[in-house]
Formats: structure tokens, sequence, C-alpha cells
């Protein structure tokens, strides 16, 4: 689409033909492909904590896209829990919808790794801010 930032990251996207993740600079930015799957994952404009991605199908894909979700929520995962992050604590949300605070109307996932104290909490769950 025409008007979607993430659609203009995934413009960047080149079949890597290989065995590794491809990192492109778009705008400055570190946009990396995944070189398995659909999926695109980037620092957000405003992280909630140190860490924090975006993983975001290279399509254009609406909030309630099951496939593509499970592509990006996958890929998220895998992140999450490989290399260093392996025993870092995370949440993996999908924001699907305005009144649940999506603000680009294209699918993506959020990791947000966590650290006791980090001062991001979560209305449900009653955690002190400190």
């Amino acid at each position: 689409m025409a008007d979607c930032p993430f659609c203009a990251y995934a413009e960047h996207w080149v079949n890597p033909g290989t065995e590794y993740n491809v990192d492109v600079d778009v705008d400055g930015r570190t946009v990396t492909f995944d070189r398995a799957r659909p999926v695109m994952w980037f620092e957000p404009l405003n992280p909630v904590t140190p860490g924090h991605m975006l993983f975001v199908p290279t399509y254009h894909a609406e909030s309630r896209a099951a496939v593509a979700a499970a592509a990006a929520w996958r890929c998220a995962y895998d992140y999450a829990t490989t290399g260093d992050r392996s025993g870092v604590d995370f949440n993996i949300i999908v924001n699907a919808g305005e009144a649940a605070t999506q603000t680009i109307d294209h699918l993506h996932v959020h990791y947000v790794p966590r650290r006791r104290g980090d001062g991001l909490t979560l209305p449900w769950t009653g955690q002190a801010t400190s």
C-alpha cells in the first residue's frame, strides 16, 4: 500500500540467496529481513524498553490476517529464544485494532525484552512500578 510506512520498508527487501538474514539500511534504520519467512524486523520509533523490536510481514497484511500473524509471531519468538537473548524475559504482543492501540494498519508483533524494575507496567499484572 502506497501510504503504509511498513510497506515502504518492505520495498527494500531483496532475495538474499543466503543462509543468513539480511540487514538493510532504510533511512538510517536497520531493517532485518528474514531469509526463510516473509518477515522483517526493526526497532520501533519509540521503543518502550531497550531491545524492543517490531516483527512485520513484508507484504501488506491487516491486523487480523492469521497466516501473517503466525509468521510474524513465530519469527519474534525465535528471535527471543536464540543467541544472547535466550535467557531474557520478554513479552510478545499483537495490537489488533484502534481500541487496542494499533496505530499503523499493517499487522505487526512487538517483542519487548523485560528486566526487573524496567518501569514498564502492564495493567493486568498488578506489577509495582519500581
